[in-house]
């Protein structure tokens, strides 16, 4: 997956490009922030990734996989990467983004409200929650924290506490 393509692309221009370690594909968009996004869920098999529990969609409408936190510094294809804390937060600064546009935009994770799941196989959130892992260290130390929507609460970044090494969360990449 080569993200040379999103220099060339116009804000909210979306293109599909392929993942050479599974040949899936990912629709990505530069939005309004400047940065190219993946604009599904990540869906790559890798040591420490659950599928999600309706793992039958293709293409957009994929639900993608829920990962560990020790695969986050190396899940994404070659050129992207787990997007940071401030790179959310420029996204949500740049789009003033709320609950409705991030659920309901295609371009953003209109299909991304997988929740989350721990170890034992528990799931919460599904259908209400968005919950992704950054690549920031949260205070306990783990890759964890992460950037979560819901109904409830509105759009947040939040740190995992000492129950994030039992996490399992969506990944978004962003081309480097």
């Amino acid at each position: 997956m080569n993200a040379t393509v999103c220099s060339n692309m116009t804000s909210e221009q979306q293109y599909q490009l392929e993942d050479a370690r599974d040949g899936k594909t990912y629709y990505i968009a530069r939005l309004k922030d400047g940065h190219c996004w993946m604009t599904q869920n990540l869906d790559y098999e890798s040591s420490d990734s659950v599928a999600s529990e309706d793992n039958t969609r293709t293409g957009h409408e994929s639900y993608g996989r829920y990962y560990g936190y020790n695969v986050i510094s190396t899940v994404c294809p070659s050129s992207w990467s787990v997007p940071s804390v401030e790179q959310y937060r420029a996204l949500i600064t740049a789009d003033t983004l709320t609950v409705s546009t991030v659920s309901q935009d295609p371009y953003y994770f209109q299909y991304g409200g997988l929740g989350m799941r721990t170890n034992t196989l528990n799931i919460s959130g599904i259908g209400v929650k968005g919950v992704y892992f950054t690549s920031d260290t949260g205070s306990n130390g783990y890759n964890l924290k992460t950037f979560t929507f819901d109904s409830d609460s509105g759009i947040k970044i939040q740190d995992m506490g000492s129950g994030g090494p039992m996490t399992y969360a969506s990944v978004r990449c962003i081309a480097k």
